[in-house]
Order: structure tokens, then C-alpha cells, then sequence
């Protein structure tokens, strides 16, 4: 008797149908948790980095700059985009420029080329020696190609306290300070 072991072609093939159709539902849920992944952690890091800018300031009793970084990452650069970097330094002279002798505490490279990053109140903040907020409050906005509803964000209150941004309303799309939506360039 001759008995023959392994896969059939019928059976190879049903295989492959399955695999493909598996692989047809993971890689679009697959794709959303990479993303996701990546704004949150951005978004962590950028608290991560605010928080330590005001520790920081309460730490050395003066006020701490935290701006957007030139294309070198070596200076401000009131014309360029949060999503090219940020420079946390001690600034002596408070003319919001890294000057020879003043300490740069941090320096954070461009954000993925995925992401937008926008802060509402202007191209620089600072936190004084106490550790509130020494310039106007408002909030930074982290944003991919999915829009609104996936923004995340955090928050800058006078106080000093940094928090993220949450869907108090329950409409899909997180809010400022203000209780307005988030909204993405």
C-alpha cells in the first residue's frame, strides 16, 4: 500500500485564502494602534519635557524659556513650527535667544513628519521661579492626517499645572482649558 504524507493543493489553498483574509483585517487595526502609539507617546513627551521645565525653574528659583527651535536646533525660532523641536534653556537675559553662558536644560529634535504640533499662546513660554506660568496660558494641540478626533493635547494653566487634554463632553473630540474642541491645522 503506498500512503502518500503532506498537503494537497486544495488544502494549501484554503490556507492561503485564510491567511489573506486575516491578514486583510489585522493590518488596517494594526496600522490605527501604530498611530495612536505615536501621538501618545509624543504627546507624553512633550509633558514629560514641560514638567521638567518647571521643575527646573522651581529647582533654580528663575525663570525657565521653553521655545521653538531653529531648523539646528541651537536657538529660537519664532518662525518655525513646534514640530521642528523645542529648546528648554535658562535665560538670563530674558531676549529669548540661547546667548553664550546661558544653560540649555533640554533640547528636543523634530517630532515625526506624521504629526503637527501647535501651541495656542505663541512661539515661547515660560515658567517662573515658582514654577506658574509667566506668560499667557493656553494649550498645545498634537494632530495627525486623521484630523480632530484623534487629536491629544496638553494643557497650561497659570498655576503651573500641565494636563492633558480630555473629552469632557463625550463628542468624540478632546477640549482646551475653554471647553472648546481641539482642532487640527
Amino acid at each position: 500500500m503506498n500512503s502518500q504524507k503532506g498537503f494537497g493543493l486544495l488544502e494549501i489553498l484554503i490556507t492561503l485564502v485564510i491567511a489573506g483574509i486575516v491578514t486583510l483585517l489585522v493590518v488596517p487595526s494594526f496600522a490605527t494602534l501604530v498611530a495612536d502609539n505615536r501621538l501618545i507617546s509624543t504627546n507624553n513627551e512633550l509633558g514629560s519635557n514641560l514638567s521638567i521645565a518647571k521643575s527646573e525653574a522651581i529647582r533654580r528659583q528663575q525663570q525657565i524659556t521653553v521655545c521653538q527651535s531653529n531648523s539646528t536646533l541651537s536657538d529660537c525660532d519664532p518662525s518655525a513650527s513646534w514640530s521642528n523641536g523645542w529648546i528648554i534653556f535658562v535665560d538670563d537675559n530674558s531676549d529669548d535667544t540661547v546667548d553664550n553662558g546661558e544653560t540649555v536644560i533640554r533640547v528636543h529634535e523634530a517630532i515625526d513628519s506624521s504629526l503637527t504640533l501647535t501651541y495656542s499662546a505663541g512661539t515661547e513660554l515660560y515658567f517662573g521661579s515658582t514654577g506658574s506660568l509667566a506668560s499667557n496660558t493656553g494649550h498645545f494641540t498634537l494632530c495627525d492626517d486623521r484630523g480632530a478626533s484623534y487629536a491629544a493635547g496638553k494643557l497650561l494653566y497659570n498655576s503651573g499645572r500641565i494636563s492633558s487634554a480630555r473629552d469632557s463632553n463625550n463628542d468624540g473630540t478632546a477640549e482646551d482649558a475653554s471647553a472648546s474642541n481641539l482642532t487640527c491645522p
